[in-house]
């Protein structure tokens, strides 16, 4: 069973998904204009997308597409 993968992102720009956007292995989940990327390690769909005050940055949680 495949679990869901939480990447944490610098919150200077937003991110460039929202829940229930479907993503790819190996897509840049930054906005155009930050300075970073944030590589999507898995596909699947965006469960999760908050702000974590305390480390000033986006956490974005990915859903495992299922097989098959």
């Amino acid at each position: 069973m495949r679990r869901r993968r939480s990447l944490r992102m610098d919150a200077t720009h937003a991110p460039a998904v929202q829940v229930g956007d479907k993503v790819r292995k190996g897509q840049n989940l930054c906005a155009s204009e930050a300075e970073t990327t944030c590589i999507c390690p898995i596909t699947g769909t965006v469960a999760e997308v908050r702000f974590d005050p305390a480390q000033h940055e986006f956490v974005v949680t990915i859903a495992p597409t299922k097989p098959g």
